[in-house]
C-alpha cells in the first residue's frame, strides 16, 4: 500500500492530493511523529518502507524518480 503523508499540517494540501495525479493514495496529515521518525527536514521528501518495515529508498528534494518504477520494485521484493 502506498500512503501520502503530508507533514506541513496543510490539510487542504493533503486533500488536493486526493484530485491530482497521486489520486488513489491513503493521504494523512501528521502532527510531527511520521516526521520526525524519518527525520524529514526537507521538502519534498520520499521514504519508500517495505512491508517489513525496512527502509529501502530514501528521496530528498525534487528528484526524478519516477515513483511508480521504485514502488513496483519494492513491491515485487520478497
Amino acid at each position: 500500500q502506498v500512503v501520502a503523508v503530508n507533514v506541513d499540517g496543510d490539510r487542504a494540501a493533503a486533500e488536493r492530493l486526493a484530485t491530482g495525479p497521486t489520486a488513489g493514495l491513503a493521504s494523512l496529515v501528521d502532527a510531527g511523529a511520521v516526521a520526525a521518525r524519518y527525520r524529514v527536514l526537507i521538502l519534498p521528501h520520499l521514504v519508500l518502507v517495505d512491508r517489513h518495515g525496512v527502509v529501502r529508498r530514501v528521496q530528498i528534494g525534487d528528484g526524478t524518480v519516477r515513483l511508480r518504477r521504485v514502488v513496483d520494485e519494492a513491491l515485487a521484493a520478497p
